[in-house]
């Protein structure tokens, strides 16, 4: 949750008085940081509060995030215990250090006095990935909670531009707010029902957030000219200009959301410097994703299609009732429809002009139910129509991007050959397999021109045509 901060009075030796809010029950965490050069752990204990302060500890991470969490005492939390549980044993730790995130937790309501001398100049922190040497794990190792080390704001965007790391680690931020998990990437903010910042790239002071490195031992900088000290609102008329879909999900009271945004600069693969992974679902409200190469994604890059694209959906049903996917945004897509498809009741829904449509389902995951088709209605085909084409091959950038759309190529190991109109192969794709709306991807070469796409799987040949520019 999001902390509430009052600063004191300077004294004559450059000492602060700081005094933090934080709300408590029996649910609620906040992801805090210290914004003084020391802080001790013990600022954040009082007798009969049921109070703890945690650390997040990357290399304890193999499958399961949330094996990472450890308190100041020592008490470490243990998903392999049935049920998960936390247990003593571990080292204790006594300081929060700078540029660091932690997890707070009380049962009630409690301000607290901070003193010491404020963090002013950079703050340099340490990204950890897969430091405690498991099989290497994408999907889990490699998240760090790091939080903002100021008595002010920190400007995300600032950060990123001047950091050179992101080759190797992804820019996106993740946050809780009242069991909410939050995703910051590339001027987007998921979901978008935040009021204080509608861009999402002003981090309130001593807020914690994670981000995820792929590279074990990378430095991220803080530099105090990523301060901030006002949140400008974004006002009506100054929305981003970048085509975009924002689904949301609905249950009852709750809901989730995710976003597909449609960059020239992105492609079908992860982005670091413009996608978010779905991260930290909770189970009393249900959850909406896209997916494309066996990632989640909360918020997805892709190029605008010339034609079409189809995405897969993942849901998440928190209770077997009523749900509706809505679209509540939809920007720049004047010439594509926004097809919703739901493969159970084999209906199809243009959000573009219906923007909801409403299902029941039953507890649990579904990955293979819906998809989301961006389709171009000058070059598409018509709605009311039904391509036999078992592919939908397309450009991006230098990549030939070849999505199945039939369930007849699935299950045999099969070929890609890309030939010039010469007939020479410029390049070759083998033993992959082929399952409905997934996208492989085949290099160009660098070269522009048009090519054909040679597709074999057992005796089955299928050849199409598409213009890399």
């Amino acid at each position: 949750a999001i902390a509430s901060l009052k600063l004191g009075t300077y004294v004559d030796n450059g000492a602060e008085e700081i005094q933090l809010y934080l709300e408590g029950n029996s649910s609620m965490w906040h992801y805090i940081s210290s914004p003084v050069t020391s802080l001790a752990s013990s600022v954040f204990y009082y007798s009969g509060s049921g109070a703890a302060v945690s650390e997040y500890r990357e290399n304890l991470i193999n499958t399961d995030m949330n094996n990472g969490w450890v308190t100041s005492s020592g008490s470490h939390y243990n998903t392999a215990a049935l049920p998960p549980a936390w247990e003593s044993g571990s080292p204790t730790w006594s300081n929060l250090s700078v540029g660091y995130g932690y997890n707070y937790y009380s049962a009630t309501p409690k301000t607290f006095t901070i003193q010491g001398t404020i963090n002013t100049g950079d703050v340099p922190v340490t990204l950890k990935y897969n430091s405690g040497g498991f099989t290497p794990n994408l999907t889990q190792q490699g998240y760090n909670l790091i939080g903002n080390p100021f008595t002010c704001g920190l400007d995300w965007d600032a950060v990123i531009a001047n950091n050179s790391i992101w080759s190797n680690v992804e820019s996106a931020i993740y946050f809780r707010k009242n069991g909410v998990t939050y995703s910051y990437a590339n001027g987007h903010i998921l979901p978008n029902d935040f009021n204080t910042d509608p861009d999402g790239k002003v981090i309130p002071p001593m807020q914690g957030f994670f981000i995820k490195s792929n590279l074990n031992n990378v430095t991220l900088n803080f530099p105090a000219t990523a301060k901030v000290h006002t949140a400008n609102k974004r006002y009506k008329g100054m929305s981003s200009s970048t085509p975009l879909v924002r689904l949301q999900i609905n249950n009852s009271d709750k809901m989730d959301q995710t976003l597909i945004c449609f960059e020239d600069k992105a492609t079908i693969s992860f982005d670091n410097l413009l996608d978010a992974r779905k991260i930290f679902a909770s189970s009393d409200r249900p959850a909406l994703s896209s997916s494309l190469g066996g990632i989640e994604y909360s918020i997805n890059a892709i190029p605008l299609p010339e034609n079409s694209i189809t995405i897969p959906l993942i849901i998440n049903a928190n209770t077997t009732g009523q749900f509706s996917i809505d679209a509540p945004e939809i920007l720049g897509l004047e010439n594509y429809n926004v097809l919703l498809n739901d493969k159970l009741s084999n209906t199809t829904v243009n959000l573009s002009k219906i923007n909801s449509y409403s299902f029941s389902s039953i507890s649990g995951v579904s990955t293979d139910r819906f998809t989301i088709t961006i389709s171009n209605v000058l070059t598409a085909v018509p709605e009311n129509k039904i391509s036999n084409k078992p592919f939908n091959i397309f450009s991006s950038r230098e990549q030939i991007n070849i999505q199945t759309l039939s369930d007849d190529w699935s299950g045999d190991p099969g070929e890609v050959r890309i030939i010039d109109l010469t007939g020479k192969i410029v390049s070759i794709l083998t033993n992959i397999e082929f399952s409905k709306d997934e996208i492989k991807q085949v290099s160009a070469n660098g070269a522009s021109g048009i090519y054909l796409v040679e597709i074999r799987v057992g005796q089955k040949r299928y050849v199409g045509k598409v213009i890399v520019r």
